[in-house]
């Protein structure tokens, strides 16, 4: 069970039953080193997510996520299994691979129950149709194409700074510790 099995738009594939049969190669499987081509690939989501973000992330990572058309026309579709996926798509951004990683175990399928939040109602009062997310700043703020860390850090430190939708976690918050630069706190 590792980050590997984690499909792009967060599906889970460690207990997928066509990767486990072979009939599906995941997502990730083979690009790292080379016996498999992106340029090749036929999911939308796949090859801008690798392209982007090369093996380091998932759709989850990247900073324009919450604007992505290719992202956001994924999780419209019908059928019970998208909902889900957008569900550990939000997992792993408010909490992290680990967590995710830890309740996938028990999953027989791509998907499955999440702890802690998603099961959970809305405090009394709570408008469930407030945004949390600054959508003017996401647009005109759009991280470039393949960034260099040095772009991250710098787009991840603006980002706290304007948009609620989430804290800096992750590959990026260890970078900040390493290098000594302070995790600014997002607005909540």
């Amino acid at each position: 069970m590792s980050f590997i099995d984690v499909a792009c738009c967060a599906a889970y594939c460690g207990t997928c039953p066509a990767l486990v049969d072979g009939a599906c190669r995941g997502c990730r499987l083979g690009y790292d080193v080379g016996a498999r081509d992106i340029e090749n690939a036929r999911c939308r989501i796949k090859v801008c997510c690798i392209k982007r973000l090369r093996m380091g992330g998932t759709c989850a990572d990247c900073p324009d996520c919450l604007t992505c058309d290719i992202l956001q026309e994924w999780y419209s579709k019908t059928g019970y299994k998208y909902g889900r996926y957008r569900q550990s798509f939000e997992f792993i951004r408010d909490h992290g691979y680990g967590p995710f990683l830890e309740a996938a175990q028990s999953w027989k399928g791509a998907y499955g129950k999440l702890p802690m939040t998603f099961n959970e109602e809305a405090p009394e009062g709570t408008d469930m149709n407030a945004s949390k997310i600054n959508r003017e700043w996401h647009l005109s703020h759009k991280m470039p194409k393949n960034p260099t860390l040095e772009q991250r850090l710098q787009w991840h430190q603006e980002h706290a700074k304007n948009c609620p939708c989430r804290p800096i976690t992750g590959k990026i918050a260890e970078e900040m510790k390493k290098r000594g630069m302070p995790i600014p706190k997002y607005q909540a």
